[in-house]
């Protein structure tokens, strides 16, 4: 095989765009490395198709991360809009309101020259003021969009808590065998029974704070 040589910038395009389409298609390296040298004629060494391959990938990868990141942009604008509504649905519930009632009652006209009264009917309208208390269900809507929202960000995620002495440093769990957990039970088995219990010497009942640096009984 002849000596690869350097490439112009137009045979890199050419070749990283060739070498794209065998990796969608699942192809791999070495067959990708015979099929570019058999379609462009130069020499061409898998260790640079695998470079190659390998920039490709990175900025797939670049392209993904900023497509979920539109994404993210787009989702938290919609859930903005969306809360910005819950909340004005909620001042308007603050609002005190007037409600208008109307009612039909009967009454009496006066009596004809027969003596005789004739029924009628007329329309009352009543007006009362009920006082805004706000609605819970704005308040719901809100509380979901702003949680949706704390998802999206990853700022859900559970807190780390330890276990830190400023004067021995953080503290490490002792490794516990299974021969240290027999010596315990025979141990409390002892002392359940009334009997003097024999500790095995350098069991963790014989030393219980021996985790603790710098402590003692």
């Amino acid at each position: 095989m002849s000596r690869e040589e350097p490439r112009t910038p137009e045979q890199i395009e050419h070749d990283r765009t060739f070498i794209a389409r065998g990796l969608v298609a699942g192809k791999s390296h070495p067959t990708i490395t015979r099929e570019l040298i058999a379609e462009t004629g130069r020499p061409l060494s898998r260790s640079t198709v695998t470079r190659d391959a390998q920039m490709i990938r990175r900025e797939w990868r670049q392209e993904r991360l900023r497509h979920v990141d539109d994404l993210v942009a787009q989702e938290l604008a919609v859930l903005a809009d969306l809360e910005r509504r819950y909340r004005e649905g909620f001042e308007r519930s603050m609002e005190d309101r007037t409600e208008r009632t109307a009612a039909v009652v009967d009454v009496e006209l006066a009596a004809d020259a027969d003596g005789v009264r004739i029924p009628a009917q007329r329309r009352t309208t009543s007006l009362r003021t009920i006082e805004g208390r706000g609605d819970p269900h704005w308040l719901n809507g809100i509380l979901a969009c702003r949680d949706r929202r704390i998802k999206l960000l990853g700022l859900d995620q559970p807190a780390v808590i330890g276990v830190h002495d400023t004067r021995t440093g953080p503290y490490e769990r002792p490794e516990v065998s299974s021969e240290d957990v027999e010596a315990a039970r025979v141990v409390l088995h002892e002392l359940m029974q009334g009997g003097k219990a024999v500790t095995p010497i350098g069991s963790p009942i014989d030393r219980p704070f021996a985790s603790f640096p710098g402590q003692s009984l």
